[in-house]
């Protein structure tokens, strides 16, 4: 899943350290050739522990005592703090990547579903047709802001602490820049005692907080999702039969595990911001409290959510009769009855709204949908709360066909003009906005990990004509 482990990348820390010292002058080209030739024997090797302290007793075997002479300038403060933001930087430009794929997959769903009529809800209630297309763009734009924190946030992340030593640099003549440029950072954290102490906190925390973001997005689609199994018919399906799991105990039942999976993925991740927090909270600096914090763990935690979202996603089926036989069965449309009433008799909307009230409570109580209503009782009840609450009486406005049309749920979807509403053509627009928006993120990905790739490239042909001259 992802690029590198942590003995990766203490061995590139040793690389870049062999370099720097040897082009500083700080070590003779024998001792950095011997360096060198141990790292390489290292790399190679089955045994790969994680923890510098058991790295470093394995160079110093293969080396002798002068291996030694390239940690001069630095801690195992620094080392951490840089290794922290190596093993972070590769699972957040992971974690970025599959943020790009569920948002791609998102996008396709509503250029399918851009007039697929469906119910919405607000307090749990069913509240007023809608596209799908209009809902899905909304789970998108909260991913893409997400994905656009990442970024800014790769900015803060991407700087070096490597050099800072334990927190006040050395008498040696350090290049903390070439340490950086060898590791593909974009400069280095200016004051030492901030880049081996302080900045783990912050840089920790933020990088836990963004995923923790991400997860409070998905939690809310995977919930919405979810909720659609209670319903005898539902128009969400997960057709794969990898995405349910059966009964072991009622064989009619198919639950939807993987939405499960995700929803506990996310849980787990916003649960890793707080954990952040208060490891950093209220500690002297130069403690091992915040140190200890496995920032990575908790991208990895968001990458598995994200795969499995994105699975879900793949596997989603829309039954769109389903959905409208919902949307048909409520009383969700008659906030355009309305709205109409205000608009072409001049009726104020508390007064609308309280007839569209009363015949919604009318149809509930004799089980009639919308479609049913007799139409010689809605006027009835038009007129009795006109007379209680108009001091001249008005003779309903609406023809029966013209109130019936009122009642279907396309012609409120296709009245909603406003920028930002579900009427497909907007729904449309704001689709090639966000297309076009993903688009200009792969590009910043793409040239992020090629910036990456050339500065590892830099830095093995610099390590291998070390060894070969």
């Amino acid at each position: 899943m992802f690029n590198h482990d942590s003995f990766y990348w203490i061995n590139q820390i040793e690389k870049a350290s062999t370099l720097m010292t040897f082009q500083e002058g700080i070590v003779t080209q024998s001792v950095a050739q011997k360096v060198a030739l141990a790292l390489q024997q290292l790399a190679a090797g089955s045994k790969r522990p994680h923890d510098y302290y058991e790295i470093q007793p394995m160079l110093l075997e293969l080396t002798g005592s002068e291996g030694s002479m390239i940690h001069v300038g630095r801690s195992w403060q620094d080392i951490q703090a840089t290794l922290h933001r190596l093993l972070v930087r590769d699972r957040l430009l992971y974690l970025y990547y599959l943020s790009l794929e569920t948002r791609k997959r998102l996008l396709n769903l509503a250029h399918d579903n851009l007039d697929s009529i469906v119910p919405s809800y607000t307090y749990g209630v069913q509240a007023q047709p809608v596209t799908l297309g209009h809902l899905l763009l909304g789970y998108e734009a909260t991913l893409a802001r997400t994905t656009q924190r990442f970024s800014a946030y790769f900015v803060r992340l991407n700087k070096c602490p490597l050099g800072a030593a334990a927190l006040a640099t050395s008498s040696f003549p350090i290049n903390r820049a070439a340490l950086a440029d060898f590791l593909g950072f974009e400069g280095y954290v200016e004051n030492a005692f901030d880049a081996a102490q302080l900045s783990l906190i912050d840089v920790g925390v933020e990088g836990a907080y963004l995923a923790s973001l991400l997860a409070l997005s998905i939690g809310t689609l995977v919930q919405d999702l979810h909720i659609q199994f209670h319903h005898t018919r539902p128009w969400l399906l997960l057709e794969k039969e990898s995405l349910n799991s059966p009964s072991t105990l009622m064989p009619q039942k198919r639950n939807p595990s993987s939405l499960d999976k995700a929803r506990l993925l996310a849980s787990q991740v916003t649960g890793d911001a707080f954990k952040a927090s208060i490891s950093a909270h209220n500690v002297n600096s130069g403690l091992t409290d915040y140190k200890n914090l496995d920032v990575s763990e908790t991208l990895e935690r968001a990458c598995t959510m994200l795969k499995t979202v994105n699975a879900v996603l793949e596997g989603l089926k829309i039954d769109k009769e389903a959905a409208l036989e919902q949307v048909n069965a409520d009383y969700s449309t008659t906030t355009e009855l309305a709205n109409v009433l205000q608009r072409q008799a001049g009726i104020p909307f508390t007064i609308a709204h309280q007839f569209a009230s009363k015949l919604a409570q009318y149809g509930r109580l004799h089980k009639l949908p919308p479609a049913q209503l007799p139409f010689d009782k809605v006027v009835e009840i038009f007129d009795a709360v006109i007379t209680e609450t108009m001091p001249n009486k008005i003779t309903f406005p609406l023809s029966k066909e013209t109130f019936f049309s009122h009642l279907e749920p396309s012609n409120m979807i296709n009245n909603h003009l406003a920028l930002g509403g579900t009427n497909p053509a907007e729904v449309q627009r704001i689709l090639n906005k966000a297309t076009e928006q993903l688009s200009q993120h792969e590009t910043w990905l793409y040239h992020t990990q090629e910036n990456l790739k050339k500065a590892d490239e830099r830095l093995t042909d610099m390590f291998n004509n070390l060894i070969k001259t």
